[in-house]
Parts: C-alpha cells; structure tokens; sequence
C-alpha cells in the first residue's frame, strides 16, 4: 500500500499546483472587478471568474482526496496541521463560491439592469469583504504552503496563522491606500 504514496503525492502536488494557479486568477478577476468602471470590464472579469471558479471546482477534490489518502498513509489526523490545513482548506473552499461567487454575480447582474455601472453597482463593488477577500486568500493560502512545508505543532500552527492573517491585513491596507489614490486620480480625470 505505501507503494502508492509517491503516486499520490504527484496528484496531490500537482494539483495543489493547478490550485494555486487557479486562485491566481480568482484573485485578479477579483482586483479588476474592483477597479472596474465599465460594463464590459465587469463581463469580461465575472466571467472569467465564473470559468476559474467552475474549474477549481473540479479541482479542489483531488487536491482534498488526494491529501487525505496521504495522512491515511503516512501521517494519521494527530497532528494539528493536519486537522488545521484541512479545516482552513474546506472552509476557503466554501466561502469562496458562496460569499465571493454570489457577490460577482449580483454586481453584474445589477449592472446589467443599470446598464452601467452605476453609483448603486460601486456601492456593491466597495463591499468591505470584496475589497480584503483576495488579501485573505493570499494570506491564508501562503500559510497552508507553510504548514505543508514545516509541518509545526499547534503552537506554531497557529503563530504561523497569525502571521499569515497579518500579512493579508499589511497588504490589504497597502492596496487600498494606493487604490484610493488611483481611484480620486480617475475621479479627476488625471493619469
């Protein structure tokens, strides 16, 4: 039986690898929605999202089952990074399509309606959680590379947590002070 393992570490490796690409995408479908101003910007990077979206939906599995097939083998669930790297990867896996998709969907869907985008479809774009969501995932994702990695006990399981949150929050906040700044320049009609 643990003639498999390598077998399924490639799965799981590359897999994991067409994940990574696929939040990639997820994550800048997520920026230009944000600093969308056109109708068409809003189609073109909805819709790729819808695609990516679709995609790691089929993804996602391998990468769970593969994954659980390799603690079947080697590691058991007594390890915390284990249990943590699984939880935090059902609960990304989750909340990304039905907080982030259902949220895409409905700004499109009112900007089609306005036919633009309108005060009402910006509102919708500025929701706080659409605006740190990709920093979140960016944090959180660089933190499951580090436990896969380093494979810490719970302590530095979660310092490591900690440390990756607070990534997302530095970055978060960068971007939105250069993205205020790009966003009063388009206001002004300056470049």
């Amino acid at each position: 039986m643990d003639s498999w393992y390598p077998i399924a570490l490639f799965i799981h490796v590359t897999s994991a690898m067409m994940l990574a690409a696929g939040l990639g995408i997820m994550t800048v479908c997520e920026f230009r929605v944000g600093s969308a101003w056109t109708l068409e910007e809003l189609r073109r990077w909805v819709g790729l999202a819808d695609k990516t979206g679709k995609a790691l939906g089929m993804i996602a599995p391998v990468v769970l089952l593969s994954a659980l097939y390799l603690v079947h083998l080697r590691w058991g669930f007594g390890h915390a990074w284990i249990v943590m790297a699984l939880i935090t990867f059902l609960v990304m896996a989750i909340s990304g399509r039905a907080l982030i998709g259902s949220r895409l969907y409905a700004i499109l869907e009112t900007a089609i309606a306005a036919g633009s985008v309108s005060p009402d479809v910006r509102r919708m774009i500025e929701d706080p959680l659409l605006r740190w969501h990709p920093w979140v995932r960016v944090g959180v994702f660089t933190w499951l590379l580090f436990l896969m990695t380093t494979k810490p006990a719970l302590e530095g399981a979660v310092l490591s947590l900690i440390t990756g949150l607070g990534l997302s929050v530095v970055l978060g906040v960068m971007n939105r002070s250069a993205d205020g700044r790009a966003q009063s320049s388009r206001a002004y009609g300056s470049k």
